[in-house]
């Protein structure tokens, strides 16, 4: 199903949509994807309400010092005052259908007949004490987390999630009606693809070449890759890692690690530094201790490139163990990842037939063409209808 007619679509959202910085480049290559698949994106923000800059160093002060957090991103006070503000320039915008990704605050107050569609990677109750900034959370927090989801998903026609795993807690911690509850996996931030025969054609590299990519090394499992490493050379296979977006602490041994702290994907030459990367590299290695849907996983697919990380959050929705990657228990450790990369590599020819099925997961899912088609068509469904 195609769209019959170009849409004039509403980007709700706190921040600057437009900005490749903002959400780690998402919202760029969404409103992208929505300009090429669905109609004319209108941009609600930046919007900021008065209460926000008081709230959030009221919180910064109350957080340093206390032991249970407060978070000013899912405030009833915080959502009321981008009602105001957001439902103000929708009444000027004349659009057809509201797209709010991650924007639940924005949306939980907001009263409009302008169909809502609310695109998220997790909710609340999945966020909740998973992540390290969204742990310890206050009770009266928490209330206000679970009330600004609900909220949300109520006032939402459609609702899209990145994975099974954010959309089944829509479901079953919401009370999400199920008809209106879609799967679109994400896409890569990819603008130069690399053509196939340059990425299938793969042939493992002596030494392996193995890539840590992120900028929380904690968060991403960093010491658990650099286990993996050393287990790898106690087995006499040949292998090296290279950790790019952080550095790691000083207590972590850096034989045969190659360190770059920090490349800016803006900047010509750092991004075809970051694209050398995926192409040279033989396994991009992430045992992540909590993720949504990573778009790293996706760009690393774009070039090619297999994933070993960890099955948990909503990686499963981007990464299938043995297809395009490897996917291992959250418990496992250093000498599992080792044994599973090794094995990987003791079977003839199957690291290239993984190498292939990377690349086709991309093409077939993991773009953001393949993304704005589906998101195209939902909101096509959903734009002719008036909400309360």
């Amino acid at each position: 199903m195609t769209p019959a007619r170009r849409l004039r679509i509403a980007y709700v959202s706190a921040c600057d949509a437009r900005s490749r910085r903002a959400w780690s480049g998402i919202h760029y290559f969404l409103a992208r994807a929505l300009e090429r698949h669905c109609g004319e994106v209108i941009h609600i923000g930046p919007v900021a309400p008065r209460i926000a800059g008081p709230l959030h160093r009221l919180a910064e002060r109350w957080n340093a010092l206390m032991p249970r957090r407060y978070s000013p991103f899912h405030s009833i006070l915080m959502s009321r005052g981008y009602a105001r503000l957001i439902g103000r320039r929708l009444r000027q915008a004349e659009c057809d259908v509201i797209f709010a990704p991650v924007a639940s605050t924005e949306i939980a107050c907001l009263r409009t007949v302008i169909p809502i569609v609310y695109m998220s990677d997790a909710t609340f109750a999945l966020l909740n004490g998973y992540y390290p900034w969204l742990d310890r959370l206050m009770a009266v927090s928490v209330r206000e987390g679970h009330w600004v989801e609900r909220s949300a998903i109520a006032r939402a026609a459609a609702l899209v999630y990145s994975s099974p795993w954010a959309a089944h807690s829509a479901v079953a911690d919401y009370g999400a009606p199920a008809e209106k509850v879609h799967v679109v996996p994400f896409g890569a931030n990819v603008e130069a693809l690399p053509p196939v025969h340059a990425v299938v054609s793969r042939i493992p590299s002596s030494p392996l070449r193995l890539l840590f990519l992120g900028t929380d090394w904690d968060r991403k499992g960093g010491e658990i890759a650099v286990e993996a490493l050393s287990a790898l050379r106690e087995r006499n296979v040949k292998a090296e890692l290279i950790v790019c977006g952080c550095t790691p602490p000083p207590t972590v041994a850096t034989e045969h690690v190659t360190v770059i702290p920090f490349l800016d994907k803006d900047d010509p030459g750092d991004r075809a530094r970051f694209e050398q990367l995926l192409l040279t590299s033989d396994l991009m290695l992430v045992p992540t201790r909590a993720d949504c849907s990573p778009i790293a996983f996706a760009e690393a697919n774009a070039f090619g490139l297999p994933v070993v990380t960890t099955d948990t959050g909503g990686v499963a929705g981007v990464i299938q163990d043995g297809r395009n990657g490897l996917l291992l228990p959250f418990a496992a450790r250093g000498q599992e990842y080792a044994e599973r990369i090794a094995s990987l590599f003791l079977t003839e020819g199957r690291y290239e037939r993984m190498a292939a099925a990377s690349r086709r997961a991309f093409d077939e899912r993991l773009n953001w063409d393949a993304w704005g088609r589906e998101v195209g068509n939902i909101m096509a469904r959903v734009a002719s209808v008036r909400v309360a």
